[in-house]
């Protein structure tokens, strides 16, 4: 049944909310982070700055103990007017449950007040991790035109490493049994600084993550005639070191099979893939930062890096004519940095929506980032295993250093 379209368009925002008590019985929740949930329904008041346009914070992941940590949140608000589901807010997870310990299912919330409460958690992968079920983050929940709730996630088959897919027919109450879609080579090179994350760019680096981003072509907001094309991309080392890809898995039958495809431009190693569909589902469209350099073993040689949106014609499963629409200005990573500087730091936050007409995208941008001699001296100690004293970067370095921004275009779809 179509159902009327709001008038007022509800934008909803999700962050992880920190407990600053000084005193636990004053605490919020229990838990080092949990899921806050906030919207408006005067996004152009929100955004030129009124934060009285928004909610105050809902907690989403209410459910938690004292050693809880939830981490890596995606939302969707079910925005098609013939979902049986229309107006539900889902918000899924990464429960972390002994501080950064092996226990991390993916779990969902839900709301059906519009983001005023939301309901009991659903687990819907087991928690533990063991030889045989690696562990599993990184989530992307999205709707089709009939309600259906897609949440994919990285985890594992049998210790392969996989993008899995759950899915709901019912409105978040119950999710089917989680399954492969594709295996998953994670991108980059072990770091031997900090924590030892996967980079792409080399050795004290910007780390970098394989999980999945994911969308339907849900035809919103009045939902008739969606083909309800489900997408899902990441970055994805298969091919080996300096020859990563930006992976596309796409499903014409609501996600029970998928026709995969890499669509990078020659040459870009892409990192933080992230992608979008059009709502009638002929339009493909992908942003990532391209660096430019291969891995880089030591500090000296430049790591350059730009901002690339791309477009690939849509039809069914099949991708065709993948193009560039923009490549942003290049810049060097080495300029950015992790608070403790001893690595860099970008972070995942590169982002693509679209509409019928257009795709608007958003990516970290290192352009303005100035490199610090002392600092990369500093990260280079850091690999040589003798470390340095920590420099004083307001005094050693340009201004410019650990400037980094987050950058945003609106472009029209190249074949209308």
């Amino acid at each position: 049944m179509d159902r009327p379209l709001r008038a007022d368009p509800r934008l909803y925002y999700a962050n992880i909310a920190t407990n600053f008590s000084a005193v636990r019985s004053e605490a919020g929740f229990r838990g080092q982070g949990a899921i806050a949930v906030l919207h408006t329904d005067s996004p152009q008041a929100a955004a030129d700055g009124a934060n009285d346009a928004w909610s105050g914070p809902v907690l989403a992941s209410a459910r938690q103990s004292a050693t809880t940590f939830a981490d890596k949140e995606d939302l969707v608000a079910d925005n098609a007017a013939t979902s049986r589901h229309f107006g539900n807010v889902y918000v899924c997870f990464t429960q972390f449950r002994s501080n950064g310990g092996g226990a991390e299912p993916i779990a969902v919330v839900t709301s059906h007040d519009g983001g005023e409460s939301f309901g009991s958690q659903r687990q819907i992968t087991q928690a533990a991790s063991n030889a045989q079920q690696l562990g599993r983050q990184g989530c992307s929940i999205e709707t089709d035109s009939h309600g259906v709730v897609y949440v994919f996630f990285e985890g594992s088959d049998n210790r392969a490493a996989s993008q899995m897919l759950a899915r709901s027919f019912d409105g978040g109450q119950s999710f089917e049994r989680p399954r492969p879609i594709s295996t998953v080579t994670d991108c980059g090179g072990l770091d031997v600084v900090g924590r030892g994350d996967l980079t792409l760019d080399g050795m004290a680096g910007a780390r970098e993550s394989s999980f999945p981003v994911a969308d339907v072509a849900n035809g919103a907001p009045s939902g008739v005639g969606a083909p309800d094309t489900v997408a899902a991309g990441w970055c994805d080392g298969r091919d080996g070191l300096n020859h990563e890809h930006a992976h596309v898995a796409v499903s014409s039958n609501g996600g029970r099979t998928f026709a995969e495809s890499n669509l990078e431009a020659p040459g870009d190693r892409p990192a933080y893939v992230s992608l979008a569909l059009a709502p009638h589902g002929e339009d493909l469209y992908l942003t990532y930062d391209a660096f430019l350099d291969p891995f880089r073993l030591t500090t000296a040689p430049t790591r350059l890096m730009q901002g690339v949106v791309r477009h690939a014609d849509l039809a069914g499963a099949a991708t065709s004519n993948a193009s560039t629409l923009h490549r942003g200005q290049v810049g060097d990573a080495r300029g950015s940095s992790a608070n403790s500087m001893t690595n860099e730091f970008l972070g995942d936050y590169t982002g693509t929506a679209a509409t019928d007409a257009a795709v608007v995208a958003v990516w970290n941008d290192v352009r303005d980032a100035t490199v610090c001699d002392a600092v990369n001296a500093y990260r280079q100690s850091l690999i040589d295993g003798a470390p340095m004293n920590k420099p004083a970067p307001g005094v050693l370095c340009d201004p410019g250093f650990g400037n980094t921004d987050i950058f945003g275009i609106t472009l029209a779809d190249p074949t209308p």
